[in-house]
């Protein structure tokens, strides 16, 4: 009777180590799939088969990696920078995380989130400090960043200059209905000062 027992844990034990093997290969055929779409520029096609092998098993990294790339392809940049952060979380292949954080830059930088990308391009280097790509498009993203802080002072500037222009004509506007009413009182009195030479 044990004998029994132990046999059929055993069986079971066979079973779900099989249904877990075919499942983690029927994820790698879908990204498979994806990946020939993906090639030949079938960025929409590829994305349906990547986010099967996503909705499969969500802790695949490679998976989500892949489903990002289709993504920053579709002019989607926010979704992809998360899924690129995602992969980058979930790996534990120190160059998938590195390529995860340098192309989740890429899509903060192309979402014009600067500050961001730069932090991403910063993880990046820290795992792979010899990305030349990551560190130009570090100091890129930098550069950008500068330029829009700039932009938004003079913005600024100009709104504060628009308010004090508005401020200046609403007090000359005030000063020249109190010249015109002083000239009319003059002219008033004037009046009334020929009336009485009459």
């Amino acid at each position: 009777r044990a004998m029994k027992e132990l046999n059929k844990y055993l069986l079971i034990i066979v079973f779900a180590t099989l249904w877990i093997g075919l499942n983690a290969q029927s994820e790698k055929k879908l990204v498979r799939k994806g990946n020939k779409q993906f090639e030949k520029k079938e960025y929409s096609e590829a994305e349906i088969e990547y986010r099967k092998a996503v909705d499969k098993n969500p802790t695949y990294d490679k998976g989500k990696f892949n489903l990002a790339g289709s993504m920053y392809k579709q002019d989607n940049y926010e979704e992809s920078g998360n899924l690129y952060n995602e992969a980058a979380e979930l790996s534990k292949d120190s160059q998938l995380k590195a390529d995860s954080y340098y192309n989740m830059g890429n899509s903060l930088l192309s979402a014009k989130k600067y500050k961001e990308s730069m932090e991403a391009y910063k993880n990046a280097l820290r795992l792979n400090p010899d990305n030349q790509d990551a560190k130009y498009n570090y100091e890129y993203a930098r550069q950008k960043m500068i330029q829009q802080q700039q932009q938004q002072q003079n913005q600024d500037q100009n709104k504060d200059q628009d308010k004090d222009k508005d401020k200046n004509k609403d007090q000359n506007k005030d000063q020249n209905k109190d010249q015109n009413k002083d000239k009319k009182d003059q002219n008033k009195d004037k009046k009334q000062d020929r009336k009485s030479t009459r």
